[in-house]
Order: C-alpha cells, then sequence, then structure tokens
C-alpha cells in the first residue's frame, strides 16, 4: 500500500499505476483470505487492505460507486468470500 501512496505523490497527474497497485493489494490480500479460511486476524487484515484499496481509488478521484466496481472486478465481492469457521484447521 505504501508503494501506492508513494506512486500516487510523485505522479500525480496520472493514478493509474497507482490503482493498480491497490487492487493488485486487494486481490493478494483476498487471495490470502481464501487460504486461511475462518481465521479471524486474516479476515480483519483482508477487509483493511480491501477498505484502504477503497480510500485510496476515491482519493484518486474515483467515485464510490465506481471504486467498489473497480475492487470487485479484481478482488472479488467482499459476500462471496468464503469464510466458514467449520474449515479451520482448529475444529
Amino acid at each position: 500500500m505504501k508503494a501506492a501512496v508513494d506512486n500516487y505523490l510523485e505522479n500525480f497527474s496520472d493514478p493509474q499505476e497507482t490503482r493498480q497497485l491497490a487492487l493488485e493489494a486487494a486481490h493478494k490480500a483476498t487471495a490470502a483470505l481464501k487460504e486461511h479460511s475462518g481465521d479471524l486476524d486474516a479476515g480483519m487484515l483482508a477487509g483493511q487492505v480491501r477498505t484502504t484499496t477503497l480510500d485510496i481509488l476515491m482519493s484518486t478521484n474515483m467515485e464510490q460507486r465506481q471504486a467498489i466496481e473497480v475492487l470487485e472486478e479484481a478482488a472479488g465481492r467482499a459476500s462471496e468470500i468464503a469464510c466458514d469457521s467449520s474449515s479451520s484447521p482448529d475444529r
């Protein structure tokens, strides 16, 4: 995420790379959450990364609705991410 913010501040005129870096972070966080389904810490971290991604997208002059659509295209819908605690190895 820091790379995305740094890039945006250095290249204020073109937010594309900044947006792409943020979306890649959200995609990776979501993928990690799917691998660690049922892990509360992973869920909290993935949620924070996705929220920060939305903040970055909107700070680059993207409307909230569009930012959500772009995030869901890149990383999936939050409601579709499996967080079934019964798949946790501790149970």
